[in-house]
């Protein structure tokens, strides 16, 4: 298990959201699956994204699956605050 944004991922839910950031293409996303997998494989971390990657990450969610939701929730709050 990770913790992405203070969100709990299951490793299968991590892999695929990997798998969506990968498949982007764009540069921010592949670094913020990357950065992902990484601490995937090291086991639970807490996993820290630059802004940038997490506005890849957001963006990737604009329709999540159920059980992205939460992640999606917690980044689009924390966005209304950075720019408040």
């Amino acid at each position: 298990m990770v913790l992405l944004h203070g969100i709990p991922l299951a490793p299968g839910d991590a892999r695929l959201l990997i798998a969506i950031l990968v498949a982007t293409g764009e540069p921010y996303a592949v670094s913020a699956a990357n950065r992902i997998g990484d601490r995937l494989r090291r086991g639970r971390e807490l996993i820290a994204l630059t802004p940038e990657q997490r506005d890849a990450v957001l963006a990737v969610l604009d329709d999540p699956p159920d059980r992205l939701a939460s992640l999606r929730g917690a980044l689009l709050r924390h966005r209304d605050l950075r720019q408040s």
